[in-house]
């Protein structure tokens, strides 16, 4: 019987821990009753598709009122634009003093800045508006759907996680010894 020399594949096996390259919670950034689920659990969605519409009657009327504000502010700077060109023309005959243009001037100003603050308000409540549809924000999967159609949700609460798992990552607990050998 004669030795000859052979290599042998000694199997090694490891625990292993495998991740997705992306995993995101969507959550509710705002209170409202669940109205659509465009989506199922375990669905392949893009990036952008509706996933929840959330009740949006409130967001509706806030969006409403910040326009009809943003009217009324605008009409209101124009009635004192017109005041001001009509003052500048009796001061400039002198037929009234001077202080009573810097008057209208300021509440030009007042009026002006009436403006800013509706247009802040209005890009507020469409921000609002905004968040009652909720989108994906990656291509992935859809997880578990814990709240159904006619549910109430609070702002924070969780309505499935998205996955994306075209990229996996597996990290391995193994001691130094042994990745040093392999290496």
């Amino acid at each position: 019987l004669e030795l000859k020399p052979m290599s042998i594949e000694v199997p090694v096996t490891f625990v292993a821990d495998i991740q997705a390259v992306q995993f995101v919670e969507i959550r509710a950034k705002v209170e409202g009753y669940v109205d659509q689920i465009f989506v199922d659990e375990g669905q392949f969605v893009k990036k952008g598709q509706n996933l929840f519409q959330l009740s949006s009657m409130e967001f509706l009327e806030m969006v409403n009122s910040a326009n009809a504000k943003l009217a009324q502010a605008k009409a209101e700077a124009q009635a004192a634009q017109v005041e001001v060109d009509r003052l500048r023309i009796l001061v400039e005959k002198d037929i009234i003093a001077p202080s009573e243009l810097e008057l209208a001037r300021s509440k030009r100003s007042v009026a002006q800045s009436g403006i800013a603050e509706a247009e802040a308000m209005l890009k507020n409540a469409k921000t609002g508006l905004s968040y009652t549809t909720i989108k994906a924000p990656f291509d992935g999967i859809v997880d578990r759907i814990p709240h159904k159609k006619g549910s109430l949700v609070t702002q924070g609460d969780l309505l499935t996680n998205i996955t994306d798992i075209s990229e996996v990552f597996a990290y391995f607990k193994v001691t130094e010894n042994e990745y040093l050998r392999y290496m």
